[in-house]
């Protein structure tokens, strides 16, 4: 399910190496693509 805030795959490609930086191991519950999404969707409808 995407709704219009939500990265295409060209976009998300352009911008993944900035998160894919440090060593913070993978203990992460989320994908940083689905968080960059919510952070986009809570900035564009004010929610």
């Amino acid at each position: 399910m995407s709704d219009p805030s939500s990265l295409t795959d060209v976009q998300w490609t352009l911008i993944e190496g900035y998160f894919s930086q440090g060593n913070y191991g993978n203990r992460a519950k989320y994908s940083k693509r689905i968080v960059v999404d919510a952070v986009l969707y809570i900035s564009k409808t004010g929610c």
